[in-house]
């Protein structure tokens, strides 16, 4: 048996919190090939080896469990600042 410090789990979760706060490859501008399995940068809407049509979001709306942001209107803000 290891001596480990911390649970895998534990571990884990750390590594796997660095990874939530990078963008994905759809917002840095990259769009799939699903033929390929490939991503590329281009403003085309076909993959340039296969002329396939690329999909530039992701099938699956990713992080399902947060709300999305809101705004409030300035009224608001100012509200706050100034009681």
């Amino acid at each position: 048996m290891r001596g480990t410090s911390r649970p895998t789990a534990l571990r884990l979760a750390d590594r796997m919190s660095d990874y939530q706060d990078m963008p994905s490859k759809y917002q840095l501008g990259y769009k799939y090939c699903p033929r390929y399995m490939a991503y590329y940068r281009t403003e085309g809407a076909r993959c340039p080896r296969c002329h396939v049509i690329l999909r530039a979001r992701p099938r699956k709306r990713g992080r399902r469990g947060q709300p999305a942001a809101v705004t409030p209107p300035r009224e608001l803000l100012e509200e706050k600042l100034n009681p």
